[in-house]
Protein backbone atom coordinates (compact mmCIF):
# COMPACT_ATOMS: atom_id res chain seq x y z
CA UNK A 1 0.00 0.00 0.00
CA UNK A 2 2.31 3.00 -1.13
CA UNK A 3 1.41 6.07 -2.88
CA UNK A 4 -0.25 4.45 -5.98
CA UNK A 5 -3.11 3.27 -3.44
CA UNK A 6 -5.94 5.28 -3.10
CA UNK A 7 -6.57 5.19 0.47
CA UNK A 8 -10.17 7.28 0.21
CA UNK A 9 -11.43 5.30 -2.86
CA UNK A 10 -10.50 2.07 -0.36
CA UNK A 11 -11.92 3.24 2.39
CA UNK A 12 -15.61 4.36 0.53
CA UNK A 13 -15.29 0.69 -0.95
CA UNK A 14 -14.55 -0.25 2.49
CA UNK A 15 -17.38 1.06 3.89
CA UNK A 16 -20.03 0.25 1.00
CA UNK A 17 -19.04 -3.72 1.50
CA UNK A 18 -19.36 -3.55 5.39
CA UNK A 19 -23.07 -1.78 4.96
CA UNK A 20 -23.74 -4.73 1.75
CA UNK A 21 -22.30 -7.47 4.74
CA UNK A 22 -24.60 -6.00 7.35
CA UNK A 23 -28.34 -7.18 6.09
CA UNK A 24 -30.98 -8.36 8.83
CA UNK A 25 -30.02 -12.21 8.79
CA UNK A 26 -26.35 -11.02 9.65
CA UNK A 27 -26.84 -8.40 11.52
CA UNK A 28 -26.02 -10.08 14.82
CA UNK A 29 -22.83 -11.86 13.55
CA UNK A 30 -21.13 -8.15 12.93
CA UNK A 31 -18.51 -7.51 15.43
CA UNK A 32 -19.49 -3.79 14.69
CA UNK A 33 -23.01 -4.57 16.45
CA UNK A 34 -21.56 -6.73 19.54
CA UNK A 35 -23.16 -3.79 22.06
CA UNK A 36 -25.74 -2.45 20.37
CA UNK A 37 -29.43 -2.51 21.20
CA UNK A 38 -29.96 -5.80 18.51
CA UNK A 39 -26.25 -7.25 19.09
CA UNK A 40 -25.34 -10.39 21.37
CA UNK A 41 -23.46 -8.89 24.44
CA UNK A 42 -26.36 -9.62 26.53
CA UNK A 43 -26.49 -13.70 25.63
CA UNK A 44 -22.86 -13.64 26.17
CA UNK A 45 -20.50 -14.14 28.68
CA UNK A 46 -16.06 -15.45 29.26
CA UNK A 47 -16.64 -19.47 29.56
CA UNK A 48 -13.51 -21.05 31.48
CA UNK A 49 -11.66 -23.85 29.19
CA UNK A 50 -10.74 -26.21 31.77
CA UNK A 51 -8.49 -28.65 29.74
CA UNK A 52 -6.28 -25.65 28.51
CA UNK A 53 -6.57 -23.18 31.25
CA UNK A 54 -7.86 -20.45 29.08
CA UNK A 55 -11.51 -18.50 28.56
CA UNK A 56 -13.42 -18.60 25.59
CA UNK A 57 -16.26 -16.00 24.53
CA UNK A 58 -19.32 -18.36 24.31
CA UNK A 59 -23.00 -17.76 23.67
CA UNK A 60 -26.44 -19.33 25.13
CA UNK A 61 -29.50 -18.18 24.01
CA UNK A 62 -32.90 -19.33 26.16
CA UNK A 63 -33.26 -22.93 24.88
CA UNK A 64 -29.68 -24.21 23.79
CA UNK A 65 -28.56 -27.10 25.18
CA UNK A 66 -25.07 -25.64 25.11
CA UNK A 67 -22.93 -23.04 24.76
CA UNK A 68 -21.73 -22.41 21.72
CA UNK A 69 -18.32 -20.29 20.93
CA UNK A 70 -19.28 -16.68 19.89
CA UNK A 71 -17.71 -15.92 16.34
CA UNK A 72 -18.49 -12.45 14.89
CA UNK A 73 -17.24 -10.97 11.42
CA UNK A 74 -15.60 -7.80 10.90
CA UNK A 75 -14.61 -6.14 7.01
CA UNK A 76 -11.20 -4.56 7.02
CA UNK A 77 -8.42 -3.87 4.62
CA UNK A 78 -5.29 -6.05 4.73
CA UNK A 79 -2.46 -4.27 5.74
CA UNK A 80 0.20 -6.98 6.63
CA UNK A 81 0.01 -10.46 6.76
CA UNK A 82 2.01 -13.68 6.50
CA UNK A 83 -0.19 -16.09 4.99
CA UNK A 84 -0.58 -18.86 4.21
CA UNK A 85 0.22 -20.52 7.21
CA UNK A 86 2.81 -23.16 8.31
CA UNK A 87 2.71 -26.01 7.27
CA UNK A 88 2.23 -28.90 9.93
CA UNK A 89 4.28 -30.38 11.41
CA UNK A 90 5.50 -27.52 12.87
CA UNK A 91 8.74 -27.70 14.83
CA UNK A 92 11.16 -24.31 15.67
CA UNK A 93 13.95 -24.56 18.46
CA UNK A 94 12.54 -23.73 21.86
CA UNK A 95 15.22 -20.57 22.03
CA UNK A 96 13.63 -19.28 19.18
CA UNK A 97 9.73 -19.58 19.73
CA UNK A 98 9.55 -16.06 21.50
CA UNK A 99 10.10 -14.18 18.34
CA UNK A 100 7.74 -16.58 16.06
CA UNK A 101 4.72 -14.28 14.83
CA UNK A 102 2.31 -15.23 12.05
CA UNK A 103 -0.65 -12.96 11.89
CA UNK A 104 -3.12 -10.74 9.66
CA UNK A 105 -3.39 -7.43 10.27
CA UNK A 106 -6.80 -5.66 8.95
CA UNK A 107 -7.50 -2.03 9.18
CA UNK A 108 -10.25 0.23 8.09
CA UNK A 109 -8.02 3.50 7.37
CA UNK A 110 -9.86 5.47 9.82
CA UNK A 111 -13.25 4.19 8.94
CA UNK A 112 -15.98 5.33 11.73
CA UNK A 113 -17.74 1.64 10.79
CA UNK A 114 -14.46 0.21 11.60
CA UNK A 115 -13.55 1.91 14.55
CA UNK A 116 -17.06 0.98 15.77
CA UNK A 117 -15.35 -2.74 15.71
CA UNK A 118 -12.66 -1.81 17.58
CA UNK A 119 -15.03 -0.37 20.39
CA UNK A 120 -16.59 -3.62 20.70
CA UNK A 121 -13.53 -5.32 20.98
CA UNK A 122 -12.47 -2.98 24.18
CA UNK A 123 -16.47 -4.30 25.45
CA UNK A 124 -15.35 -7.88 25.01
CA UNK A 125 -11.88 -7.37 26.74
CA UNK A 126 -14.44 -5.33 29.20
CA UNK A 127 -16.32 -9.00 29.82
CA UNK A 128 -13.12 -11.15 30.36
CA UNK A 129 -11.80 -8.57 32.70
CA UNK A 130 -14.77 -9.38 35.01
CA UNK A 131 -13.58 -13.12 35.63
CA UNK A 132 -10.79 -14.26 38.26
CA UNK A 133 -7.98 -12.98 35.60
CA UNK A 134 -8.41 -9.75 35.71
CA UNK A 135 -5.39 -8.08 37.80
CA UNK A 136 -3.18 -10.42 35.84
CA UNK A 137 -4.90 -9.23 32.61
CA UNK A 138 -2.68 -7.38 29.94
CA UNK A 139 -4.17 -4.37 28.36
CA UNK A 140 -5.52 -5.53 24.58
CA UNK A 141 -4.67 -2.35 22.35
CA UNK A 142 -5.46 -1.90 18.80
CA UNK A 143 -2.28 -2.16 16.41
CA UNK A 144 -1.72 0.78 13.96
CA UNK A 145 -0.92 0.92 10.50
CA UNK A 146 0.57 4.19 9.59
CA UNK A 147 -1.76 6.51 11.86
CA UNK A 148 -4.60 4.44 11.06
CA UNK A 149 -6.00 1.60 13.82
CA UNK A 150 -5.84 -1.84 12.93
CA UNK A 151 -6.59 -5.61 14.64
CA UNK A 152 -3.92 -8.08 14.68
CA UNK A 153 -5.35 -11.52 14.62
CA UNK A 154 -3.51 -14.91 14.51
CA UNK A 155 -4.42 -17.18 12.03
CA UNK A 156 -4.79 -20.87 12.23
CA UNK A 157 -3.58 -19.92 15.95
CA UNK A 158 0.43 -21.30 15.24
CA UNK A 159 1.39 -18.72 17.55
CA UNK A 160 -0.24 -20.19 20.29
CA UNK A 161 0.85 -23.83 19.27
CA UNK A 162 4.60 -23.27 19.29
CA UNK A 163 4.79 -21.90 22.59
CA UNK A 164 3.47 -25.28 24.03
CA UNK A 165 4.68 -25.67 27.83
CA UNK A 166 5.46 -22.01 28.03
CA UNK A 167 1.70 -20.80 26.80
CA UNK A 168 -1.21 -22.75 27.82
CA UNK A 169 -3.36 -22.49 24.10
CA UNK A 170 -7.09 -22.78 23.08
CA UNK A 171 -7.78 -25.67 21.51
CA UNK A 172 -6.37 -26.16 17.76
CA UNK A 173 -8.20 -24.55 15.49
CA UNK A 174 -8.72 -24.57 11.61
CA UNK A 175 -8.96 -21.59 8.99
CA UNK A 176 -11.05 -20.93 5.96
CA UNK A 177 -10.49 -19.19 2.93
CA UNK A 178 -13.28 -17.90 0.69
CA UNK A 179 -14.24 -15.52 -2.19
CA UNK A 180 -17.32 -13.57 -2.48
CA UNK A 181 -18.60 -13.61 -5.58
CA UNK A 182 -21.99 -11.52 -7.27
CA UNK A 183 -23.67 -14.30 -9.11
CA UNK A 184 -27.45 -13.94 -10.38
CA UNK A 185 -29.39 -14.69 -7.51
CA UNK A 186 -27.08 -13.42 -4.97
CA UNK A 187 -23.56 -13.95 -3.45
CA UNK A 188 -21.90 -17.19 -3.33
CA UNK A 189 -18.32 -18.15 -1.63
CA UNK A 190 -16.19 -20.27 -2.60
CA UNK A 191 -13.12 -22.23 -1.41
CA UNK A 192 -9.77 -20.59 -2.53
CA UNK A 193 -5.87 -20.61 -1.25
CA UNK A 194 -4.67 -18.29 1.44
CA UNK A 195 -1.87 -17.32 -1.27
CA UNK A 196 -5.04 -15.34 -3.29
CA UNK A 197 -4.89 -12.87 -0.66
CA UNK A 198 -2.74 -9.61 -0.58
CA UNK A 199 -2.09 -6.39 0.68
CA UNK A 200 -4.48 -4.12 -0.68
CA UNK A 201 -7.23 -6.68 -0.56
CA UNK A 202 -10.76 -5.93 1.53
CA UNK A 203 -11.89 -8.87 3.35
CA UNK A 204 -13.87 -9.89 5.45
CA UNK A 205 -12.56 -12.08 8.87
CA UNK A 206 -14.58 -14.42 11.10
CA UNK A 207 -13.06 -14.10 14.51
CA UNK A 208 -13.56 -15.40 18.21
CA UNK A 209 -12.07 -14.22 21.34
CA UNK A 210 -10.13 -15.86 24.05
CA UNK A 211 -7.76 -15.43 27.34
CA UNK A 212 -4.56 -17.30 27.42
CA UNK A 213 -2.52 -17.82 30.01
CA UNK A 214 1.38 -16.59 29.76
CA UNK A 215 4.23 -17.41 31.37
CA UNK A 216 4.17 -15.71 35.18
CA UNK A 217 0.74 -16.43 35.48
CA UNK A 218 -0.04 -13.49 33.37
CA UNK A 219 -3.03 -13.53 31.12
CA UNK A 220 -4.10 -12.11 27.54
CA UNK A 221 -6.70 -11.71 25.13
CA UNK A 222 -6.15 -12.77 21.80
CA UNK A 223 -8.17 -12.43 18.51
CA UNK A 224 -8.38 -15.95 16.90
CA UNK A 225 -9.00 -16.14 12.92
CA UNK A 226 -11.51 -18.71 11.91
CA UNK A 227 -12.11 -17.63 8.41
CA UNK A 228 -11.01 -15.16 5.73
CA UNK A 229 -12.89 -13.87 2.79
CA UNK A 230 -11.75 -11.96 -0.03
CA UNK A 231 -13.99 -9.40 -0.90
CA UNK A 232 -12.82 -6.84 -3.47
CA UNK A 233 -9.64 -6.46 -4.93
CA UNK A 234 -10.34 -3.53 -7.45
CA UNK A 235 -8.28 -0.93 -5.03
CA UNK A 236 -5.34 -3.19 -5.12
CA UNK A 237 -5.90 -3.92 -8.84
CA UNK A 238 -6.05 -0.27 -9.85
CA UNK A 239 -2.48 0.85 -7.61
CA UNK A 240 -0.81 -2.16 -9.30
CA UNK A 241 -2.25 -0.39 -12.90
CA UNK A 242 -1.07 3.44 -12.27
CA UNK A 243 2.27 1.18 -10.77
CA UNK A 244 3.11 -0.31 -14.00
CA UNK A 245 1.91 2.70 -15.91
CA UNK A 246 4.73 4.80 -13.54
CA UNK A 247 7.40 2.25 -14.37
CA UNK A 248 7.34 2.17 -18.28
CA UNK A 249 7.27 6.20 -18.15
CA UNK A 250 10.71 5.70 -16.54
CA UNK A 251 11.88 3.24 -18.79
CA UNK A 252 11.03 5.89 -21.45
CA UNK A 253 12.96 8.31 -19.93
CA UNK A 254 16.41 8.90 -21.24
CA UNK A 255 19.07 7.24 -19.63
CA UNK A 256 22.32 8.84 -21.17
CA UNK A 257 23.08 11.98 -23.04
CA UNK A 258 24.47 12.85 -26.30
CA UNK A 259 28.25 13.09 -26.65
CA UNK A 260 30.40 14.92 -29.07
CA UNK A 261 34.12 14.24 -29.51
CA UNK A 262 36.41 15.33 -31.99
CA UNK A 263 37.05 18.44 -34.18
CA UNK A 264 34.77 18.22 -36.95
CA UNK A 265 32.74 20.85 -35.75
CA UNK A 266 35.61 23.61 -34.78
CA UNK A 267 36.29 26.70 -37.33
CA UNK A 268 39.18 26.35 -39.37
CA UNK A 269 40.14 30.27 -38.89
CA UNK A 270 40.21 30.12 -35.10
CA UNK A 271 43.21 32.10 -34.02
CA UNK A 272 45.79 30.22 -32.31
CA UNK A 273 47.38 31.51 -29.04
CA UNK A 274 50.03 34.48 -29.25
CA UNK A 275 52.75 31.90 -28.00
CA UNK A 276 52.37 30.22 -30.11
CA UNK A 277 52.56 32.05 -33.21
CA UNK A 278 55.39 33.58 -31.77
CA UNK A 279 58.72 32.27 -33.89
CA UNK A 280 62.37 31.98 -32.56
CA UNK A 281 65.11 34.20 -35.06
CA UNK A 282 67.95 31.66 -34.45
CA UNK A 283 70.28 33.89 -35.21
CA UNK A 284 69.23 35.77 -32.16
CA UNK A 285 71.48 34.60 -28.98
Amino acid sequence: MDQYYDFDDARVRLDGWTDARNIKSRYRNQLRNFSKTNGIKNICKPMAMTASQSWKLGAQEDGDVEPEEVVLRIQGIICNQDLPPIQRPFKIEPHRRQYMRQSVMLTGLSSPKFDEAIASVYAIQGMFKQTSVNRSMEEWTPSLFQEHLSIDVDPDNILSQAMDDQLVHVEENHVEYYEARKEKGGTRHYDITPAAFHIGDIVEAQISFAVIRLKGQRHKMIVILRALTLLDKEALENANQLRTIAHVNDLKRPTSLKRKIGYHDDSEDDEMPEIVRMKIDPKVV
